[in-house]
């Protein structure tokens, strides 16, 4: 398997169900359909205007749904930035400089208070529905994608694969940058299996941000818990 596609990783670990955290108006969801996908997403929106768009994205479709909720290291409330193009919007800081490539999209417009949650309360809570699940964790979610895994630590060793959105150039404040990033999935036992240029400079191409897909090698994840993998630490 040497070009890794998104259908490969979907039918390589029997993934049944995906969590598209930072769904935005449904865009990843669709490629899955697209794909060929037809199992369970649940794709998480936090910013009210945005969230009613891929509601109405996920309208018919019976094995997708959506949810108006943030994931994060922690229960609460808290305010994230809506930036110009709300694909951008995020709990953290655009940096002040952020690179031409992007234009004015990266304009902060207003700020709102959003629910989070975290994976592993998430899990508990909906436990039934996740049981013997093969659980596919998208992130993207703007510099923060480290905080929702912070959050997930009782689940992640039933979750195969990782999809991430990692920088070279983080556009946030306090962001990690792809070193960082891949370290800390190491360090949790997810190993890259390939990585997608998703945004790279014009003026030297040099690479700003990409997905990363993550493998779980710690071995076959734990399956057969309900509640959110609390058997099976990482």
């Amino acid at each position: 398997m040497n070009d890794l596609s998104l259908p490969d990783l979907l039918t390589h670990f029997e993934i049944d169900c995906v969590l598209d955290v930072g769904a935005n108006r449904g865009q990843f969801a669709r490629s899955l359909r697209d794909a060929g996908y037809r199992g369970d997403i649940h794709s998480f929106e936090p910013v009210a205007a945005t969230y009613r768009a891929l509601r109405e994205a996920a309208d018919g479709d019976a094995r997708w749904r959506a949810w108006p909720l943030a994931l994060g290291p922690r229960v609460g409330r808290e305010r994230i930035n809506v930036l110009a193009d709300d694909g951008y919007s995020s709990l953290l800081d655009p940096n002040e400089s952020p690179d031409a490539h992007f234009g004015d999209k990266l304009e902060r417009r207003r700020e709102e208070t959003i629910t989070v949650t975290t994976l592993d309360a998430f899990l508990n809570e909906h436990g039934e529905a996740f049981a013997n699940r093969r659980i596919l964790l998208k992130m993207d979610t703007q510099g923060y994608d480290l905080e929702v895994v912070r959050g997930a630590a009782r689940s992640l060793a039933r979750i195969p694969v990782i999809l991430s959105e990692i920088a070279f150039m983080p556009l946030y404040q306090h962001a990690p940058d792809y070193l960082e990033a891949l370290a800390s999935y190491q360090q949790l036992g997810f190993h890259l299996a390939c990585l997608i240029p998703t945004h790279r400079r014009e003026t030297d191409l040099a690479l700003i941000e990409a997905a990363c897909c993550l493998v779980n090698v710690r071995g076959k994840p734990e399956i057969g818990d309900n509640r959110g993998g609390q058997n099976a630490p990482i």
